[in-house]
C-alpha cells in the first residue's frame, strides 16, 4: 500500500478552533513509492530517504528558490522537500494570525523531527493576552518531538511608546519551555530593558532563569539606567550567569549605559556615584569567548569619584585584558578603544572583524594584527586612509569585504568614495575575495554610471556577489541616472559581460535612516522622502535544468510578490505613464521608485497635501463617532 501524508497545499473547509481563532485544517492525499523510469540505470528513486534530504539541504542552502521546483516534481519529493524546509522555523509572536496555520501544518506532516533550529521573535508580546500565552503553551507540547533539535534562538519583548528597540523589555522564557530543553541543546537569547525599575526588575528575573544554564551559548544585553542602583543589581545578576554558565561563549552585544537621544541626555554623576559594571576581580572571567561586541560600558577606575565601590585596582579594561583568555575569540563585532592596544597581539584566531561607525585607528589595527581575517566590515573607506594596503594585508584568507555606513555621513569632509584605481588595487591583493559590498558615486561630471570603477569590480577573480549603494539625498530632485528596475538590469549585464563568476547583485538608492527622536521633536513627524522613495534591487543568475546559460532575474525585495510581477509587466510596456501621486499609499510610491524613479518635488508636495487632507478627513470621523457614542452618552449621564 502507498503511503498517505497530509498535502499542505490545499485545506478543508472545516475548521478547528484555537481559543478565539479559527484556524483551516490540510487535508490528506497520496504520497506514493517513487519507482525508477529505467531499472537498469541509477536514480534518485533508489537513494535512501536521509541522502535525498542531505541532497536537498545543499540545494536549500544554495539556491532556495530551487527547492520550490524540485517539491512540484513528484509528491515523494514533495515531502522530502518539505522535511528540508522546517530545518528552520521561525514563530513570530507579533504575526500571531498565522501561527496556528503554521503548528498545525507541523503536526499533520510530521515535521517536528525536521526542525533543527527553532527561533521565537516578537515586540510586541503581552503576557495578559490568552492567545499569545496559547501559542506558547502548543510550543512547550510540541518541544519533546523535536528530537532533532540542536538550537533555540528566543527574541522576545514587549514594546512602549513609539516601537523603539531602547524602550524594550526582554520577555523572559517560560518556565515550561526552558523545563524541556535538553542540556546539549544550543540556547540563543538577548536580555534588554529599558530605565524603568519595572523594566530593569524582568531582566533580573530572566537573568535568574539562565544562572546555571548548560544550554546558552549566545547572550546579547542591552541595558538603559538612570539610577546606577538599578543597574547594579541587574548587572550582579548579568556576572553570576557569565561566571556560571559553563558553554557560555558569544556575547555579541554588550551595551550598558544611559539613555542617549532625544532631548534629554545622561551620563555619570560628576560629584560621585556608584560603580555598575561587572566587577569581576580576583581573576575572575567568563569562559573563553568566540564572538563578542562591546557598544557602550561602564568602565570601572580605580580612585574615580563616579566609580564608587570598584573592586580592582587600576582600570577595569586592564584587568579584562590580562585576565580574560582572548586566543579563541573568531568574531569582534566592535570593541572599546580602550582594550584594542592591550587585546591586538593575543587575538590569535580573529577570523571576523566588524567595525562601528565611530571607531578607533581602523588601519593601524588592521597593521597589527596577526591573524588573518576572513571577513571584514569598515565604515567608511576614508577609515584606513583611503588606502588599500592595510586591508591587502589579509588578501591570502579575506572572503567577503565590507564598505559602508549610513548616507548622512557620506557628506561629511572626511567621508570619501573609493575610486577605481583603488578597486584595482584591492582586485590584485584580494585573490579568494568572493564577496563585495560598497558605497559608490555616480560620473557626476558625465552623468553616467560609473563604468570605470564597474569594470576596476569586475577585475576581481572569483567574485559572485557584489552590493552596491548608490547616492539618493535627502529630497528632490533624485540624483541621475536613475536607479530603477530597467537600469539594476543594464548595470548586472554590464557586470556579466565581464565578469561571468558574478552571479547576485544587490543595488540600493539611497542609504536612509529613520528620523532620530530630536529630528522628530525639533521638525515634526513628517514623512521623509528619502525613506519612502528608496528602493532596492536583487539581481540574480537563474539556470533552468541543465542549460549552461542562465537567465536575469531582478526582483525588488521592498515590494510584494504580486507587486513584484506588476512591475515586471509595467516595465516591458513601452510608454505606461507616471502614477498619479495623489493616488499612491506607502507601497505604490516604491513601484514607482523602482519603475520610473523617486517622486519629484511637484509630485511630492501632492502627496504629502493629499496624506493631510485623508488624515483631517479621517481625524473628524473619529471624533464624530466619538462624541455620537461615547461623549454625548457620557454627558447626559453626568447632567442627571
Amino acid at each position: 500500500m502507498p503511503r498517505k501524508r497530509p498535502f499542505s497545499g490545499f485545506f478543508t473547509r472545516n475548521h478547528r478552533r484555537h481559543g478565539e481563532k479559527n484556524s483551516r485544517v490540510p487535508i490528506s492525499i497520496t504520497i506514493r513509492e517513487p519507482v525508477p523510469l529505467d531499472q537498469a540505470r541509477p536514480s534518485v528513486a533508489q537513494l535512501p530517504d536521509h541522502i535525498v534530504r542531505h541532497i536537498l539541504s545543499f540545494l536549500q542552502d544554495l539556491r532556495p528558490e530551487d527547492i520550490l521546483k524540485v517539491a512540484s516534481l513528484s509528491s515523494s519529493l514533495y515531502e522530502q522537500a518539505r522535511y528540508v524546509q522546517h530545518r528552520v522555523v521561525h514563530i513570530n509572536l507579533d504575526k500571531r494570525r498565522h501561527i496556528h496555520d503554521c503548528l498545525d501544518l507541523i503536526m499533520c506532516r510530521g515535521l517536528l523531527p525536521a526542525i533543527r533550529t527553532l527561533k521565537v521573535s516578537g515586540r510586541d508580546y503581552d503576557e495578559l493576552l490568552k492567545e499569545g500565552n496559547e501559542i506558547l503553551t502548543r510550543l512547550a507540547d510540541m518541544l519533546p518531538g523535536m528530537t532533532g533539535l540542536r538550537d533555540f534562538d528566543w527574541q522576545v519583548g514587549r514594546t512602549t511608546g513609539q516601537h523603539d528597540p531602547k524602550d524594550t523589555t526582554a520577555v523572559p522564557i517560560p518556565a515550561p519551555i526552558m523545563e524541556l530543553l535538553p542540556p546539549e541543546l544550543r540556547l540563543h537569547t538577548s536580555v534588554f530593558c529599558k530605565h524603568s525599575k519595572e523594566s530593569h526588575a524582568q531582566a533580573r528575573e530572566f537573568l535568574d532563569r539562565l544562572t546555571n544554564n548548560k544550554s546558552l551559548r549566545t547572550l546579547s544585553v542591552q541595558i538603559r539606567f538612570i539610577e546606577e542602583q538599578d543597574c547594579l543589581e541587574t548587572m550582579r545578576v548579568l556576572r553570576k550567569v557569565l561566571l556560571s554558565c559553563p558553554n557560555l561563549t558569544r556575547l555579541p552585544l554588550l551595551d550598558i549605559w544611559y539613555p542617549t537621544g532625544g532631548c534629554y541626555s545622561y551620563g555619570p554623576p560628576l560629584m560621585g556615584g556608584l560603580y555598575c559594571g561587572l566587577g569581576l576581580s580576583n581573576g575572575e572571567r567568563p569562559q573563553p569567548l568566540e564572538e563578542l561586541g562591546m557598544s557602550h560600558y561602564p568602565w570601572g577606575i580605580e580612585g574615580a569619584s563616579h566609580c564608587q565601590g570598584y573592586p580592582e585596582r587600576g582600570f577595569e579594561w586592564d584587568y579584562w585584558a590580562e585576565t580574560f583568555d582572548w586566543s579563541r575569540l573568531i568574531r569582534l563585532n566592535h570593541i572599546n578603544s580602550c582594550l584594542v592596544p592591550a587585546i591586538t597581539p593575543k587575538l590569535t584566531g580573529l577570523r571576523e572583524l566588524k567595525f562601528k561607525v565611530f571607531s578607533w585607528d581602523e588601519a593601524g589595527f588592521l597593521g597589527e594584527i596577526a591573524s588573518p581575517l576572513e571577513i571584514l566590515s569598515i565604515p567608511g573607506w576614508y577609515r584606513v586612509d583611503n588606502k588599500p594596503n592595510p586591508i591587502n594585508r589579509h588578501g591570502a584568507t579575506l572572503r567577503k569585504l565590507k564598505i559602508h555606513k549610513p548616507e548622512r555621513e557620506w557628506w561629511t569632509n572626511r567621508h570619501s568614495f573609493i575610486t577605481a584605481p583603488d578597486l584595482v588595487q584591492l582586485s590584485n591583493g584580494l585573490p579568494h575575495l568572493e564577496e563585495l559590498a560598497i558605497d559608490i558615486a555616480r560620473d557626476e561630471n558625465a552623468n553616467k554610471w560609473p563604468y570605470g570603477v564597474l569594470d576596476a569590480i569586475a577585475r576581481f577573480p572569483i567574485l559572485r556577489t557584489v552590493e552596491l549603494w548608490f547616492p539618493l539625498g535627502n529630497e528632490p530632485p533624485a540624483p541621475r541616472p536613475l536607479l530603477t528596475v530597467s537600469s539594476a538590469r543594464h548595470l548586472f549585464s554590464y557586470l556579466r559581460e565581464r565578469n561571468e563568476s558574478i552571479q547576485r547583485l544587490i543595488l540600493h538608492s539611497g542609504a536612509p535612516l529613520p528620523p532620530s527622536l530630536l529630528e522628530i521633536a525639533l521638525l515634526g513627524n513628517k514623512p521623509s522622502w528619502a525613506m519612502h522613495n528608496s528602493v532596492t534591487f536583487v539581481c540574480n543568475m537563474v539556470y533552468d535544468g541543465d542549460a549552461e546559460e542562465g537567465s536575469l532575474s531582478v526582483t525588488c525585495p521592498d515590494l510584494s510578490t504580486d507587486m513584484n510581477a506588476q512591475l515586471r509587466r509595467l516595465a516591458q510596456q513601452a510608454d505606461q505613464g507616471r502614477m498619479d501621486p495623489r493616488e499612491l499609499d506607502g507601497d505604490r510610491i516604491r513601484l514607482q521608485a523602482a519603475l520610473d524613479g523617486p517622486l519629484t518635488m511637484d509630485e511630492w508636495e501632492a502627496w504629502q497635501d493629499e496624506q493631510h487632507v485623508r488624515w483631517h478627513k479621517a481625524y473628524r470621523e473619529q471624533n464624530t463617532v466619538l462624541g455620537r457614542f461615547v461623549i454625548g452618552p457620557f454627558k447626559r449621564v453626568l447632567e442627571r
